[in-house]
């Protein structure tokens, strides 16, 4: 996370590393103080120092990806026909309405003529039976209301036959047998005729339905449903002969050739990109996805582009594993994307670029490197500054402060004793001992009692020449140091040093072997501690050297022995400084690993660093 691009230091450079916790100078008293504040005053007022100033400390994520449409517009076409002409390939430029590619029309309509012929005869003859069967229906009814008619005139004669019957019955005097049995069936005769009535009224009333089924069945045989469904289709099919641009943009695919059948409405035949508006897609890392969100503001760079910084903003995060999908439906590889809207139109689909997307906008703040800062044992944070005496000489000053974010190299300063434009140094500590470094032409190893803190005393002072930028312990009472050698008489730079110190009695500490790589100046590691690789087991550490990376082992007997050197920049195609800067090594087992420069270089250890692969991001 964060490529801000590490302050380049000079060639006369020099990291003090540093003076003491608390004021050391003030108090350490007799010759000794005076050997090192003068050692102090003299490093001071002749090296390049590491000055507290505001810094911008804005918190960025690298990416790579590729330029494409907003949108993407797949042209299809409805028509199952021959492919008679294409008339665009990949790359062309399209305006909306643009004829893309042409189908064979000619089947189309002949299927269309032979449809409505068939349609046409078979309405016509379908009109016939449905007259006929509506004179059934309208005969149907008229049937009915004769029938009803006359069952309903027998229910009528009946219910005469029965009212005078038993007008008779009420009149007779004697009510014979046969005058009952008269009147009992001139009742039955009414009833008889009532259910003849409801059975007229069925038998017709099923007549006219059926009939009338029979009208709503010659109606649908003559709409023919199917067929009509069918014709629909073919006109449009006909309709979606001629291909045109969806949108105005350029063609990023071709599917089909001249003589090709288009056998699928849904397969796209040429995808058009929008390229009204570009966007980014570039893929995320696991440890960066969580740590963007949509608005955040990026700045874009391209080759093609030289210099030229373009704004965008982030539009979409797909934080899926392996799901990446665009809104345009398409499937980015990868793992987790972000998409970034760009605001400059000229830049080409399909180009390669690179953005940085400002996860942490911090502006210009006051900061120092983070590995000056200090903490005391009653937990106040802390840093050493070099303040000038009249007599020309520095003294090591304790100032505590505040510390906010870290960002990269630097710590952001919210508060305290420290203000812009002091000098500040580093340390090293083993336990109550400090170790710091001074410089002129050569370059004196103070050791430090710092187990009082109200009295620290000076136990050991190792002059040599050239000075360590920066130190590291060696396993058990062993000290690495890397920097600059001079000459003693005139200053001149003459390599980067190795040099082992024995620590093994902090009175008298001593330099075991240098080595000293001549001709050359440059190193990373002189100003961010993690351009190291170090592991003191198996006896191996390597750094970036100008624009090789070299790696070393240390022997008690013989010193310092270089095991591998890689000349990176004759290696890697338009290797800038700064790309340099950032090649990190590292090893699994016995393999050692370079990474930088969009490569991952594989060595084995075991076989004198004989490379066995390599990966290109």
């Amino acid at each position: 996370m964060g490529n801000k691009t590490k302050p380049k230091k000079g060639k006369k450079k020099v990291v003090i590393i540093v003076l003491v916790v608390l004021v050391v100078v003030a108090a350490i008293i007799g010759s000794s103080v005076k050997k090192m504040t003068s050692q102090v005053a003299t490093a001071v007022n002749t090296v390049e120092v590491e000055p507290v100033q505001k810094r911008d400390l804005s918190d960025t994520i690298s990416l790579k990806g590729t330029v494409s449409g907003i949108t993407k517009n797949n042209a299809t076409s409805k028509a199952l026909a021959e492919i008679t002409a294409v008339n665009v390939q990949v790359g062309d430029i399209v305006k909306e309405g643009d004829v893309l590619c042409t189908l064979d029309s000619s089947t189309i309509q002949d299927q269309i003529a032979d449809l409505e012929k068939n349609m046409s005869d078979t309405n016509a003859t379908d009109s016939i039976n449905s007259q006929q069967t509506a004179e059934t229906v309208s005969r149907a009814k008229e049937d009915q209301q004769t029938q009803l008619a006359a069952a309903q005139k027998a229910i009528d004669d009946a219910k005469d036959a029965y009212n005078a019957q038993s007008i008779m019955w009420d009149k007779s005097e004697d009510k014979s047998d046969a005058e009952f049995q008269s009147l009992l069936a001139a009742q039955k005769a009414v009833t008889t005729a009532e259910e003849d009535y409801q059975k007229v009224l069925e038998t017709t009333n099923r007549t006219i339905e059926d009939a009338q089924r029979a009208v709503e069945l010659d109606k649908y045989k003559g709409s023919d449903s199917s067929s009509k469904d069918k014709l629909t289709d073919l006109k449009e099919q006909l309709e979606d002969c001629n291909i045109t641009a969806p949108c105005g943009g350029v063609v990023t695919a071709v599917n089909v050739s001249v003589g090709d059948v288009n056998a699928d409405s849904k397969t796209p035949l040429v995808t058009i990109e929008d390229t009204s508006s570009l966007k980014m897609v570039a893929t995320v890392e696991e440890a960066d996805i969580l740590k963007i969100e949509e608005g955040m503001k990026a700045t874009v760079t391209a080759d093609a582009m030289g210099d030229e910084t373009i704004n965008g903003t982030v539009t979409r995060v797909v934080r899926v594993k392996g799901q990446s999908t665009g809104s345009d439906g398409q499937t980015t590889s990868g793992g987790y994307s972000v998409e970034i809207s760009l605001d400059n139109k000229e830049l080409l689909v399909g180009m390669e670029v690179k953005a940085k997307v400002m996860i942490k906008e911090k502006g210009e703040v006051l900061a120092i490197p983070y590995d000056l800062v200090k903490t005391d044992d009653d937990g106040n944070t802390y840093v050493l500054v070099a303040e000038a005496n009249a007599d020309g000489s520095a003294t090591a000053v304790k100032k505590n402060i505040t510390v906010g974010e870290e960002v990269d190299y630097y710590t952001e300063v919210t508060g305290g004793d420290l203000a812009e434009g002091e000098d500040i140094r580093s340390a090293r500590f083993l336990g109550d001992i400090g170790y710091f470094v001074t410089f002129r032409n050569t370059d004196p190893l103070f050791s430090v009692d710092l187990s009082d803190p109200s009295d620290p005393k000076i136990l050991g002072e190792l002059k040599i020449t050239g000075f360590s930028s920066y130190l590291h312990f060696y396993g058990e009472n062993k000290l690495l140091g890397v920097g600059n050698e001079v000459d003693p008489e005139t200053g001149a730079y003459t390599g980067i040093k190795l040099a082992m110190f024995d620590l093994s009695d902090p009175s008298n500490v001593k330099q075991l072997h240098k080595f000293v790589i001549k001709d050359t100046y440059d190193c990373p590691l002189f100003y961010n501690y993690k351009a190291a690789m170090i592991d003191t087991e198996k006896n191996v550490f390597g750094f970036m050297c100008d624009s090789s990376y070299m790696v070393f082992c240390y022997d008690e007997e013989k010193g310092f022995e270089n095991v591998f050197t890689e000349n990176l920049g004759d290696s890697y195609y338009g290797y800038s400084y700064n790309g340099l800067q950032e090649v990190r090594g590292c090893f699994i087992g016995d393999n050692f690993y370079l990474v930088g420069g969009g490569q991952i270089r594989i060595y084995d250890m075991a076989n004198d660093y004989k490379e066995v692969g390599r990966l290109e991001l």
